[in-house]
């Protein structure tokens, strides 16, 4: 055979081999997703089985909540503020008269609901709870917490706080400290002085870009979700947030009552029709005037028991909300971030993990959703508080 066959030969075998190859990966491709779509699909199909099911399980859940609730009397009504047309303050709570609809005290209808948000982001999306879990160890009480480099001086508070006046009360706690961005020498001190467990957070299992911007904050629901599996109670708290020596005992015994503490903010009083996109209360299925009596609730302190209510109505809906780019963190909400405070208008503004936080408190519990309020001198707030503990720490050893 001549070398000019030879060579016309080994080509065609070459480029027929490439050539198969594409052909194995195109199908490879090809199978996986539609593997996937038939994996949705059955998914789809057995949660449409499950429906009834599952709706009558969460108004068990949600039944046996507000009936306890009653029994140790702990509802509370939150107040019926002046009329809109009357208030002359612009971004305050006010009732609108004038709204044509208002929260349904249709328990069916609002477990509906939410079991929609629920359905709709499971079947789309892959939530990173095992993910989350893995990494955890079980405790009688997790307190959890995060930061990227211009908050770690600010957090050295929040550590200190706990080490002098929560640390020496508890046998069983766990601090979750997650690194955003750390630097090294930032890293090594925490490691030395925090008596933590540093984490990263899986930000690349999130679906969109949207929703792994850290002003998104997606991550820290579903930190929540993942952390409440594995301790008997969680508490979320941001980096600015100082316990108090006094308080304590005080704090987990209203947590253990409630089984569930939020709070308003310590700054401003604002109604949360102003701070919700349109798309989250369309999202929701929520006229916004229907909600302009109620402010909105914070999320930097969040305390909750490991309760099947808490865990299977409230934080499952949130956890769903936060994995759906068209719930938590809409397109267009980062322009929505910043609030004019003297413009009296629905939808403005945006507050992402407060907004959907409130809405499906509200959707649960309307008037009464004050019933998990609590008392603000369990701690404090001091932003842009930045304590040099770990160099206190350095120094003394």
């Amino acid at each position: 055979m001549r070398p000019k066959q030879l060579f016309w030969i080994v080509k065609i075998l070459a480029i027929s081999f490439l050539m198969f190859m594409a052909l194995v990966f195109v199908y490879t491709k090809l199978y996986k997703v539609r593997m996937d779509v038939q994996e949705r699909s059955m998914r789809s199909r057995q949660e449409d089985t499950d429906l009834p099911r599952q709706e009558e399980l969460l108004s068990k859940l949600y039944y046996e909540k507000f009936a306890d609730l009653a029994e140790n009397h702990l509802l509370s009504k939150y107040p019926v503020h002046t009329a809109c047309k009357d208030e002359k303050r612009p971004a305050v709570p006010c009732y609108d008269t004038e709204c044509g609809t208002s929260l349904t005290h249709d328990l069916k209808l609002s477990i509906g609901s939410l079991l929609s948000v629920t359905r709709k982001s499971r079947t789309a999306f892959s939530n990173p709870h095992k993910d989350i879990t893995a990494q955890l160890e079980s405790s009688h009480l997790a307190i959890i917490t995060g930061a990227s480099a211009n908050h770690f001086a600010e957090s050295q508070g929040l550590i200190q706080s706990l080490h002098k006046n929560v640390f020496p009360k508890f046998n069983n706690i766990s601090l979750y400290y997650y690194d955003f961005g750390l630097d090294k020498g930032q890293l090594e001190q925490l490691m030395r002085h925090c008596r933590c467990k540093v984490l990263k957070f899986p930000v690349h299992l999130l679906p969109t870009n949207a929703t792994r911007n850290i002003k998104c904050f997606a991550w820290k629901v579903l930190i929540i979700e993942a952390h409440l599996t594995k301790t008997d109670m969680l508490i979320y708290a941001d980096t600015s947030v100082r316990f108090n020596s006094t308080k304590n005992e005080d704090l987990f015994t209203d947590l253990a009552n409630k089984g569930l503490l939020l709070s308003l903010s310590d700054r401003y009083v604002r109604p949360v029709a102003h701070n919700t996109a349109p798309s989250m209360f369309k999202y929701f299925n929520i006229q916004p005037c229907s909600v302009a009596n109620f402010q909105e609730l914070e999320a930097g302190f969040v305390a909750l028991l490991n309760q099947p209510f808490t865990r299977q109505v409230l934080v499952q809906t949130w956890a769903a909300c936060a994995m759906d780019p068209n719930c938590m963190c809409p397109e267009g909400s980062h322009d929505l971030q910043h609030c004019d405070g003297g413009l009296r208008k629905y939808a403005k503004c945006h507050r992402f993990d407060q907004s959907a936080l409130t809405l499906i408190t509200l959707q649960l519990f309307q008037d009464y959703y004050s019933s998990f309020f609590f008392d603000h001198s369990y701690y404090s707030v001091l932003r842009g508080d930045r304590p040099k503990y770990f160099e206190a720490l350095n120094k003394a050893v």
